[in-house]
């Protein structure tokens, strides 16, 4: 339809190892529904391969949709990570209904291996959408669940593409996160819901008495949604629903403890000024570290 996937980091873009006009594109698809729950979930991860080298830019597939993982998968959190070696990607997805099984493929310049399954963090039976987010500097990923009373940290080595050293930042009613970005310097994780922002010290001591809250933006309409780092290292949040759907919150300084961090609650707008109309934006890219 119209208004793109329906699943939050249901698509992913990774270049491909080795070439600098190849890219892989990872799909979520084929819905499969779960009557006793009330919602559905996607059956596979398909890869398709497109050379941009064709067709005075526009490209040219040259592998389509083929399947590289078969499963009932979680909605959301499909995410990656550079490999040690500066040049491979590790693609990392999991089951629905479940943070602590986590699939993995690695992608390097002749093919996809995998998935390589590892159970590892906390559990929940309703893990239907969430996010998942790598620090820039690939040594800890976060993941979470709409339905989840915490946030789930995880050490990650970019050599072997496994987990370890299981944290949980418990949260409560109020604090309840689904989408999740690192600062740049990978120290400060922000979390929020549609209502909440809040700013997380992974170097302290106890990191869930680190938290801070940026905002509570308990008006909805609008609300809030996914937010990304984005290389002009700030952090931009997106609003729920109209009429905030035109507008970008900011957090411009984003490696800063709060409320150093400098976040603007909707402070970035839009609109087609030859319409003049204001121009929805429903979610960020998924762009990876």
């Amino acid at each position: 339809g119209s208004g793109g996937s329906l699943n939050f980091q249901g698509a992913l873009i990774l270049s491909r190892p080795g070439s600098i006009t190849q890219y892989y594109l990872f799909i979520k698809d084929m819905i499969t529904i779960f009557p006793n729950l009330g919602f559905g979930a996607p059956m596979r991860v398909t890869a398709s391969l497109v050379d941009l080298s064709y067709n005075n830019g526009l490209g040219k597939v040259l592998q389509r949709a083929v399947p590289i993982l078969n499963d009932t998968l979680s909605l959301a959190r499909m995410t990656a990570c550079r490999h040690a070696n500066g040049r491979d990607w590790w693609l990392v997805n999991h089951k629905i209904g479940y943070t602590n099984k986590i699939y993995t493929h690695l992608i390097t310049p002749d093919s996809i291996y995998g998935p390589y399954i590892q159970i590892i963090g906390g559990n929940d039976n309703y893990a239907q959408f969430g996010w998942s987010v790598f620090s820039p500097d690939g040594s800890t990923f976060a993941t979470t669940t709409a339905g989840m009373g915490e946030i789930t940290l995880l050490d990650f080595d970019r050599c072997t593409g496994t987990f370890s050293n299981y944290r949980a930042i418990p949260t409560d009613s109020n604090k309840l996160s689904e989408f999740l970005a690192f600062s740049p310097n990978s120290r400060f994780l922000y979390s929020g819901n549609n209502e909440y922002l809040f700013q997380y010290d992974s170097l302290s001591t106890n990191i869930a008495n680190s938290c801070t809250m940026l905002v509570n933006d308990s008006i909805y309409p609008p609300g809030s949604s996914s937010m990304v780092l984005m290389p002009d290292n700030k952090i931009y949040r997106i609003g729920w629903s109209d009429p905030g759907t035109n507008c970008i919150s900011v957090i411009d300084s984003p490696d800063l403890k709060a409320p150093y961090c400098n976040f603007h609650l909707r402070s970035l707008c839009f609109t087609d000024s030859a319409r003049g109309i204001q121009v929805g934006i429903h979610s960020l890219p998924n762009f990876v570290n």
